[in-house]
């Protein structure tokens, strides 16, 4: 149950259209966290919901102007 309330809070979470780099870069962290904890969570989708999370991180490095 914990997994549908963390993807409800995602996407009640998810910024408006107009949010400006950082709003955006906060929720791909939450993104990623929601992700890890699916991975942890539920072995046969572990592999997918990894990379999800680790795109998500990427992307939210990319938007606060991180290197690679």
């Amino acid at each position: 149950m914990k997994t549908v309330r963390s993807i409800s809070a995602l996407m009640r979470a998810m910024p408006a259209f107009d949010a400006g780099a950082e709003q955006r870069a906060a929720w791909l962290d939450l993104k990623a966290e929601v992700f890890e904890h699916l991975a942890s969570q539920h072995r046969a989708m572990a592999a997918e919901a990894e990379a999800y999370a680790i795109a998500a991180r990427d992307q939210a490095g990319e938007l606060r102007g991180e290197p690679r």
